[in-house]
């Protein structure tokens, strides 16, 4: 009986033996998948997600205050307008009186010219049948007039280039469009409003086809996301995926710049936000003040952001030849796996932010690595 018992006793102590080593061997398996990645697969999981808004792309035109009288417009609502093309200028008195000035005198310049040329293609006419006395009167006629032909090509030359600088003044004093797009408003209220001080409000205001996005980053984002960055996003009204990338990070808080305050702090307990901006690829169906989440994807190709316990940071003292270094140096590895084997292999790293590693040399999309803890 004891015999029956001890064999029954022998083949459950197995048994949970075999459940043990089964399940370790469940668990290593499970571990090692998790702490197991491919790269190709990181660089489209590795997300940075913002909440954001859509914007129509507006171009918004303010008068400088204290003018002494409006300013002479030179579009309409509902006008097209091409980047460079002019919108208004500022009314210059003296500027328009010398304008006015020199265009008549040029005006009668040339006038003048046209006037010594008639002269002295009449006088050549008259030559060519003159007696040889009257011949050197016409001679010394025509000398004369290739004199005053002189002074007055000279003048309006000079003329000219009172012409252009007044030109380049008044071009001085007009401002143009500096995007495509369409005149969408004219503030008539604001326009004449040219005497005061605070100009609040556009005079002029011009869309066009271009939308935005505008989200706010907060400080353990910031670090990681940079202009040209690409992200997509889900309109829910639509049920459409929209790409786009990065075009502006900004790196000082939203609170800093409120209180005219530029220096970076580093935040204690209050989370900063910071400004960041991207366009999109396409932007059919898009409508301005719709919300907008962004998924941004700061690793790429030869920039990876890698969490810590991928990578391995060893420090040395000594080269390979065995001599003492001036100062240590710091190498970094990572693990790759190539089918059931495993290769520590040096990678080069940019820099270490908030725990992770940006690997520039040493990584690629083909490669899958395994963690160290």
């Amino acid at each position: 009986m004891k015999n029956k018992w001890f064999k029954y006793g022998l083949i459950g102590i197995i048994a949970i033996g075999a459940l043990i080593i089964g399940g370790a061997y469940i668990f290593l398996k499970s571990y090692e998948k998790s702490h197991t990645i491919s790269i190709d697969d990181y660089l489209k999981q590795d997300i940075v997600k913002v909440k954001g808004t859509v914007k129509q792309n507006l171009g918004f035109y303010y008068l400088k205050g204290n003018q002494k009288k409006p300013v002479s417009l030179h579009v309409k609502v509902g006008d097209h307008v091409s980047k460079g093309d002019p919108l208004y200028t500022y009314v210059d008195d003296i500027l328009t009186s010398d304008e006015k000035s020199v265009s008549l005198e040029l005006d009668n310049k040339r006038i003048e010219k046209e006037q010594i040329e008639g002269q002295i293609q009449s006088y050549e006419t008259m030559q060519q049948s003159a007696s040889e006395n009257k011949r050197t009167e016409i001679e010394g006629q025509l000398n004369w007039l290739d004199s005053e032909l002189t002074k007055a090509e000279n003048n309006i030359s000079i003329l000219e280039e009172k012409q252009q600088a007044i030109a380049k003044k008044t071009e001085n004093l007009t401002i143009t469009a500096d995007t495509d797009g369409v005149v969408a408003k004219i503030d008539e209220e604001q326009l004449h409003a040219y005497t005061s001080n605070e100009q609040l409000k556009p005079i002029i205001v011009i869309s066009n086809d271009n939308f935005i996005v505008k989200a706010h980053a907060t400080d353990e984002q910031v670090p990681f996301l940079e202009p040209q960055l690409k992200f997509d996003g889900n309109i829910k009204r639509i049920d459409k995926n929209v790409k786009g990338q990065l075009i502006q990070v900004s790196h000082v808080a939203l609170s800093n710049l409120e209180r005219g305050d530029l220096q970076i702090q580093k935040p204690k307990q209050v989370q900063h936000l910071y400004d960041i901006e991207g366009t999109f690829d396409k932007t059919e169906d898009l409508l301005d003040g719709e919300t907008f989440n962004m998924k941004i994807y700061p690793s790429y190709k030869n920039h990876i952001w890698l969490p810590k316990q991928y990578v391995n940071e060893k420090r040395y003292t000594k080269d390979k030849q065995g001599k003492k270094l001036p100062k240590p140096e710091k190498k970094y590895f990572v693990q790759k796996i190539y089918g059931k084997e495993t290769n520590e292999e040096e990678v080069t790293v940019e820099k270490v932010q908030s725990g992770r590693y940006l690997i520039t040399k040493g990584l690629s999309v083909v490669d899958s690595i395994r963690a160290y803890h």
